[in-house]
Protein backbone atom coordinates (compact mmCIF):
# COMPACT_ATOMS: atom_id res chain seq x y z
CA UNK A 1 0.00 0.00 0.00
CA UNK A 2 1.42 3.58 -0.83
CA UNK A 3 1.24 5.99 1.74
CA UNK A 4 1.73 10.29 1.58
CA UNK A 5 3.93 10.93 4.65
CA UNK A 6 1.40 12.84 6.76
CA UNK A 7 4.20 15.85 7.24
CA UNK A 8 3.50 16.30 3.08
CA UNK A 9 -0.08 14.92 3.31
CA UNK A 10 -1.53 18.68 2.38
CA UNK A 11 -3.45 19.35 -0.60
CA UNK A 12 -6.23 21.32 -2.07
CA UNK A 13 -9.76 20.27 -2.03
CA UNK A 14 -10.73 17.08 -4.15
CA UNK A 15 -12.07 19.28 -7.22
CA UNK A 16 -14.73 16.76 -8.90
CA UNK A 17 -15.94 15.68 -5.06
CA UNK A 18 -16.32 19.27 -4.39
CA UNK A 19 -18.17 20.69 -7.66
CA UNK A 20 -20.51 17.94 -7.62
CA UNK A 21 -21.26 18.76 -3.85
CA UNK A 22 -21.47 22.14 -4.38
CA UNK A 23 -23.79 21.80 -7.04
CA UNK A 24 -25.97 19.52 -4.87
CA UNK A 25 -25.80 22.70 -2.84
CA UNK A 26 -26.92 25.07 -4.50
CA UNK A 27 -29.32 23.14 -6.55
CA UNK A 28 -31.27 21.49 -3.35
CA UNK A 29 -32.79 25.10 -2.09
CA UNK A 30 -34.47 26.00 -5.58
CA UNK A 31 -36.05 23.20 -5.55
CA UNK A 32 -37.26 23.02 -1.71
CA UNK A 33 -38.15 26.67 -1.64
CA UNK A 34 -40.16 26.35 -4.10
CA UNK A 35 -43.09 24.15 -2.36
CA UNK A 36 -44.20 23.67 1.27
CA UNK A 37 -42.44 21.87 4.07
CA UNK A 38 -42.37 17.94 3.09
CA UNK A 39 -44.12 17.93 -0.26
CA UNK A 40 -40.67 16.45 -1.59
CA UNK A 41 -40.49 13.96 1.55
CA UNK A 42 -44.27 12.78 0.83
CA UNK A 43 -43.74 12.62 -2.85
CA UNK A 44 -40.60 10.09 -2.30
CA UNK A 45 -42.25 8.25 0.11
CA UNK A 46 -44.98 7.60 -2.19
CA UNK A 47 -42.08 6.10 -5.09
CA UNK A 48 -41.15 2.97 -2.83
CA UNK A 49 -40.72 -0.14 -4.03
CA UNK A 50 -39.59 -3.64 -1.93
CA UNK A 51 -36.05 -3.30 -3.71
CA UNK A 52 -35.69 0.14 -2.79
CA UNK A 53 -36.65 -0.31 0.85
CA UNK A 54 -34.53 -3.26 1.35
CA UNK A 55 -31.77 -1.13 -0.22
CA UNK A 56 -31.66 1.45 1.84
CA UNK A 57 -32.47 0.27 5.10
CA UNK A 58 -29.05 -1.66 4.59
CA UNK A 59 -27.10 1.17 3.15
CA UNK A 60 -28.54 3.86 5.84
CA UNK A 61 -26.54 1.62 8.45
CA UNK A 62 -23.01 3.85 6.29
CA UNK A 63 -23.71 6.37 8.58
CA UNK A 64 -24.34 4.65 11.87
CA UNK A 65 -21.28 6.35 14.22
CA UNK A 66 -20.29 2.75 15.16
CA UNK A 67 -18.46 2.69 11.09
CA UNK A 68 -16.28 5.33 12.99
CA UNK A 69 -15.07 2.73 15.44
CA UNK A 70 -14.45 0.22 12.80
CA UNK A 71 -12.41 3.08 10.57
CA UNK A 72 -10.35 4.49 13.21
CA UNK A 73 -9.33 0.73 14.62
CA UNK A 74 -8.64 0.28 10.80
CA UNK A 75 -6.58 3.26 10.00
CA UNK A 76 -4.80 2.08 13.10
CA UNK A 77 -3.52 -0.38 10.99
CA UNK A 78 -2.17 1.93 8.41
CA UNK A 79 -0.97 5.09 10.45
CA UNK A 80 -1.96 6.58 14.18
CA UNK A 81 -1.77 10.14 12.16
CA UNK A 82 -4.82 8.62 10.36
CA UNK A 83 -6.74 7.48 13.09
CA UNK A 84 -6.15 10.55 15.43
CA UNK A 85 -7.14 12.70 12.62
CA UNK A 86 -10.72 10.54 12.27
CA UNK A 87 -11.09 10.80 15.87
CA UNK A 88 -10.70 14.41 16.08
CA UNK A 89 -13.44 14.91 13.30
CA UNK A 90 -15.42 12.44 14.91
CA UNK A 91 -15.59 13.65 18.38
CA UNK A 92 -16.03 17.17 16.60
CA UNK A 93 -18.96 16.28 14.45
CA UNK A 94 -20.78 14.22 17.26
CA UNK A 95 -20.43 17.41 19.44
CA UNK A 96 -22.24 19.37 16.92
CA UNK A 97 -24.88 17.58 15.85
CA UNK A 98 -25.82 16.76 19.15
CA UNK A 99 -25.43 20.52 20.35
CA UNK A 100 -27.92 21.37 17.33
CA UNK A 101 -29.92 18.70 18.15
CA UNK A 102 -30.66 18.83 21.37
CA UNK A 103 -29.23 22.83 22.15
CA UNK A 104 -30.52 24.65 19.31
CA UNK A 105 -33.57 22.82 17.88
CA UNK A 106 -34.41 20.45 20.80
CA UNK A 107 -37.89 18.52 19.88
CA UNK A 108 -38.25 19.12 16.24
CA UNK A 109 -40.37 16.98 15.29
CA UNK A 110 -39.22 14.37 12.48
CA UNK A 111 -41.22 13.03 9.29
CA UNK A 112 -43.74 10.42 11.18
CA UNK A 113 -44.91 12.58 14.27
CA UNK A 114 -44.55 16.05 11.66
CA UNK A 115 -46.96 13.83 9.23
CA UNK A 116 -48.82 12.18 11.66
CA UNK A 117 -52.70 11.29 9.98
CA UNK A 118 -51.24 11.17 6.49
CA UNK A 119 -50.87 8.14 4.77
CA UNK A 120 -47.17 6.94 4.79
CA UNK A 121 -44.87 3.63 3.31
CA UNK A 122 -43.65 2.66 6.82
CA UNK A 123 -40.64 -0.29 6.20
CA UNK A 124 -41.55 -3.63 8.34
CA UNK A 125 -38.55 -3.57 11.00
CA UNK A 126 -37.49 0.36 11.00
CA UNK A 127 -37.74 2.15 13.71
CA UNK A 128 -38.51 5.67 13.27
CA UNK A 129 -37.31 8.23 16.26
CA UNK A 130 -40.34 11.02 16.22
CA UNK A 131 -38.19 14.10 17.17
CA UNK A 132 -35.17 15.51 17.67
CA UNK A 133 -34.64 15.71 13.61
CA UNK A 134 -32.15 18.49 12.76
CA UNK A 135 -29.55 17.96 11.71
CA UNK A 136 -29.26 14.43 10.35
CA UNK A 137 -26.35 12.32 12.09
CA UNK A 138 -26.26 9.48 9.69
CA UNK A 139 -25.36 12.48 6.88
CA UNK A 140 -23.15 14.21 9.03
CA UNK A 141 -21.17 10.70 9.59
CA UNK A 142 -21.11 9.52 5.57
CA UNK A 143 -20.07 12.81 4.87
CA UNK A 144 -17.37 13.34 7.62
CA UNK A 145 -15.93 9.74 6.58
CA UNK A 146 -15.77 10.11 2.80
CA UNK A 147 -14.15 14.05 3.19
CA UNK A 148 -11.52 12.41 5.86
CA UNK A 149 -10.62 9.82 3.29
CA UNK A 150 -10.24 11.70 0.51
CA UNK A 151 -7.80 13.82 2.32
CA UNK A 152 -5.41 11.73 3.69
CA UNK A 153 -6.16 8.97 0.16
CA UNK A 154 -6.24 11.25 -3.01
CA UNK A 155 -8.36 10.03 -5.38
CA UNK A 156 -8.79 10.30 -9.03
CA UNK A 157 -12.04 11.85 -10.54
CA UNK A 158 -14.05 8.19 -11.18
CA UNK A 159 -13.42 7.62 -7.03
CA UNK A 160 -14.36 11.30 -6.30
CA UNK A 161 -17.92 10.66 -8.23
CA UNK A 162 -18.75 7.20 -6.66
CA UNK A 163 -17.14 8.66 -2.75
CA UNK A 164 -19.89 11.51 -3.49
CA UNK A 165 -22.39 9.26 -4.88
CA UNK A 166 -21.82 7.25 -1.83
CA UNK A 167 -22.23 9.68 0.65
CA UNK A 168 -25.65 11.10 -1.21
CA UNK A 169 -27.08 7.94 -1.16
CA UNK A 170 -26.78 7.38 2.57
CA UNK A 171 -28.17 11.16 2.67
CA UNK A 172 -30.99 10.28 0.76
CA UNK A 173 -31.73 7.33 2.07
CA UNK A 174 -32.31 8.91 5.57
CA UNK A 175 -35.24 11.02 3.75
CA UNK A 176 -36.83 7.81 1.92
CA UNK A 177 -36.55 5.93 5.60
CA UNK A 178 -38.55 8.97 6.78
CA UNK A 179 -36.05 9.71 9.22
CA UNK A 180 -35.05 13.08 8.58
CA UNK A 181 -36.84 16.02 5.97
CA UNK A 182 -33.90 16.72 3.12
CA UNK A 183 -32.87 20.08 4.87
CA UNK A 184 -31.63 17.79 7.88
CA UNK A 185 -29.83 16.08 5.53
CA UNK A 186 -28.48 19.12 3.87
CA UNK A 187 -27.65 20.25 7.25
CA UNK A 188 -25.96 17.33 8.25
CA UNK A 189 -23.58 17.17 4.83
CA UNK A 190 -22.26 20.81 5.75
CA UNK A 191 -21.28 19.40 9.55
CA UNK A 192 -19.58 16.06 8.48
CA UNK A 193 -17.35 18.18 5.91
CA UNK A 194 -16.86 21.03 8.25
CA UNK A 195 -15.66 18.54 10.79
CA UNK A 196 -13.43 16.80 8.48
CA UNK A 197 -11.67 19.69 7.35
CA UNK A 198 -11.59 21.07 10.88
CA UNK A 199 -9.79 18.12 12.04
CA UNK A 200 -7.33 17.98 9.18
CA UNK A 201 -6.10 21.60 10.33
CA UNK A 202 -6.28 21.11 13.50
CA UNK A 203 -4.05 17.98 13.65
CA UNK A 204 -1.76 20.16 10.77
CA UNK A 205 -1.53 22.94 13.61
CA UNK A 206 0.32 20.98 15.83
CA UNK A 207 4.53 19.96 14.85
CA UNK A 208 4.60 16.39 13.21
CA UNK A 209 5.80 13.84 15.98
CA UNK A 210 7.70 10.75 15.04
CA UNK A 211 5.05 8.26 16.07
CA UNK A 212 2.66 9.32 13.96
CA UNK A 213 3.58 7.83 10.96
CA UNK A 214 3.50 4.52 13.03
CA UNK A 215 1.25 1.71 12.89
CA UNK A 216 -0.17 -1.42 14.74
CA UNK A 217 1.67 -4.28 13.31
CA UNK A 218 0.85 -8.00 13.99
CA UNK A 219 4.49 -10.17 13.41
CA UNK A 220 4.45 -14.06 13.43
CA UNK A 221 7.95 -14.80 12.60
CA UNK A 222 9.11 -13.38 9.49
CA UNK A 223 5.43 -12.44 8.39
CA UNK A 224 4.10 -8.75 9.03
CA UNK A 225 0.45 -8.01 9.01
CA UNK A 226 -0.39 -5.56 7.25
CA UNK A 227 2.24 -5.91 4.49
CA UNK A 228 5.37 -3.19 3.68
CA UNK A 229 3.71 0.31 3.33
CA UNK A 230 5.80 2.33 0.56
CA UNK A 231 5.75 6.04 1.52
CA UNK A 232 4.93 7.81 -2.15
CA UNK A 233 5.01 12.02 -3.32
CA UNK A 234 2.35 14.03 -1.83
CA UNK A 235 0.80 15.04 -5.37
CA UNK A 236 0.11 11.49 -6.49
CA UNK A 237 -3.23 11.17 -7.85
CA UNK A 238 -4.67 8.00 -7.94
CA UNK A 239 -6.04 6.10 -4.65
Amino acid sequence: MNVIPWGKCRQSLPRVFFTGYVFLLVLLPVVLLGQEKGYWELWINRQHTDILDVFFKSFTNLGDGLVAVFLIGGFLWIRYADALFLTIGFLLHAFLVHFFKKVCFPGTLRPVAYFEGEPLHRIEGMRNALYHTFPSGHTASIFLFVTSWLLIRPAGKQWQIFWLAVAVLVGFSRVYLLQHFIWDVYAGSLLGIFSAYAGYLFLHSFPQRSWWEGRLELRIGRLRIPGEIKLRKSNASKP
